[in-house]
């Protein structure tokens, strides 16, 4: 930083062009005290081993997560040590899910069996901010892992997901059942939904168009972060159509009981 300071390259260039000490130096001779002494500060790096060694540091320090990797393993072509490295960065995930099943939440609940209910947003994401670390170190999990299950098994993936974090959660369960098929999770709860209409429509209970508008808006909170409360109906769009009063005035005294209804079957 030296190099660069303005009254030290000011002294500098006084002395190297014998200039009176009341004098100014030029633009141009404070240039070329300048580039001197930056030449001078930056001579240590010019040494391999001291290069060497700052890069080792480095590398100790950070993992350095490339996001291109994850295109590299994508492009298989006929590369069996692409295959092999994708399918390797899954046995990681699957072996860290395993390892922790105890120790983070989200996985505590999504391995339960019987299954119990309780998967909030919060554990979903710190089940991604575990996964952005070693051993998985995949930087955006939820997009990265369904890429790769794309690729490795694409007769089991259905639709295009991994765009949002929700999708982890069908990560993790397809992880533990392979057997199923991969589906994102906008989608199941969308299926839900439409199932959950049908059977009201078969008891005789219908909705009406504003109530319809509420229901849907409720399904597409539900499919993006799992669940829905009193509070989150001061977001958009709840708000914009009059909040927590809004859907209050729209179903009355069957709000609470729907709403727990809902969030039982959707995000099943």
């Amino acid at each position: 930083l030296t190099s660069i300071d303005a009254q030290g390259t000011r002294m500098a260039a006084v002395e190297r062009f014998g200039l009176a000490e009341d004098d100014e130096p030029t633009p141009e001779q404070l240039d070329t005290v300048e580039q001197e002494r930056m030449a001078e500060a930056l001579k240590p790096f010019t040494k391999p081993g001291l290069r060497k060694a700052i890069v080792e540091i480095a590398q100790s320090l950070y993992q350095i997560i490339d996001e291109a990797a994850i295109d590299v393993l994508l492009d298989f072509g006929h590369s069996e040590a692409a295959v092999e490295s994708a399918r390797s960065k899954l046995d990681d995930f699957k072996r860290f899910i395993e390892e922790n099943k105890d120790e983070i939440e989200a996985l505590r609940i999504l391995y339960s069996r019987p299954y119990r209910a309780g998967l909030r947003y919060r554990h979903v994401k710190e089940l991604r901010d575990a996964l952005r670390s070693p051993p998985v170190g995949i930087h955006d999990p939820e997009n990265g892992l369904w890429r790769l299950y794309e690729a490795l098994e694409p007769d089991k993936v259905e639709g295009r997901g991994g765009s949002a974090l929700v999708d982890l959660v069908a990560i993790v369960r397809h992880a533990v059942k392979p057997g199923g098929t991969l589906v994102p999770v906008a989608e199941q709860v969308e299926a839900r939904y439409r199932e959950w209409l049908a059977e009201k429509e078969h008891v005789g209970q219908t909705f009406t168009p504003r109530q319809r508008q509420w229901l849907d808006a409720i399904k597409d909170h539900i499919a993006s972060s799992l669940r829905i409360g009193p509070d989150d109906f001061e977001d958009v769009p709840f708000n914009q159509w009059g909040g927590l009063g809004g859907v209050y005035q729209a179903f009355g005294e069957d709000l609470n009981p729907l709403l727990a209804e809902l969030n039982e079957r959707l995000a099943a």
